[in-house]
């Protein structure tokens, strides 16, 4: 159920000015709700819904990982210098 409404945003002060008051609150209210789909829209892109994980939350697996796998080199570099300083030092 797609509503794919565009309403006109550029209005001339002269028009707003001639426009009733139920007109113009009518406008705002068009306005917030199609600003709030594409915040909602927005939020599920950043953090995810029930059903896949957003950009954010792929980032921080992502970091998790690029962590880990710098540990693992880091110890085994550091493993491997150990040894071959104390064949050196032998």
């Amino acid at each position: 159920m797609a509503n794919n409404r565009t309403i006109q945003i550029e209005y001339s002060e002269a028009q707003i000015r001639a426009m009733p008051d139920t007109e113009k609150l009518n406008l705002l209210l068009e306005i917030n709700l199609i600003d709030h789909k594409e915040i909602f829209k927005q939020g599920v892109t950043l953090y995810g819904d029930d059903k896949s994980p957003g950009v954010c939350e792929k980032i921080r697996t992502q970091a998790l990982q690029i962590v880990g796998i710098w540990l693992a080199l880091s110890a085994a570099v550091g493993s491997l210098s150990t040894v071959v300083i104390m064949h050196i030092v032998k």
